[in-house]
């Protein structure tokens, strides 16, 4: 033994390190590719997010043209109806 009690590192320790080092390293970059991979999930779903929120938007301003042009059109009929009738 070394002086504080440690035992030399021997050759099997050494190689189950540098297994183990590896092993990490392998690990570390699947989890980094596994990490973009979800990020770039996340902003996909924020963007289709946005895009959902457009279209609805879109949806409801087609609504009030639509509600707009009906009402202006019972307008128009009331107005001739009333002219119609006062010319009687």
């Amino acid at each position: 033994m070394q002086s504080g009690g440690f035992a030399p590192p021997n050759h099997k320790s050494n190689y189950v390190e540098s297994f183990l080092v590896l092993q990490l390293k392998k690990q570390n970059r699947s989890m980094k590719i596994e990490l973009q991979e979800k990020d770039k999930f996340i902003d996909e779903l924020k963007r289709n997010v946005r895009l959902s929120k457009v279209r609805e938007a879109d949806t409801e301003i087609m609504a009030y043209m639509d509600e707009c042009m009906r009402l202006r059109s019972m307008l128009e009929q009331a107005i001739i109806q009333n002219e119609a009738l006062s010319s009687q």
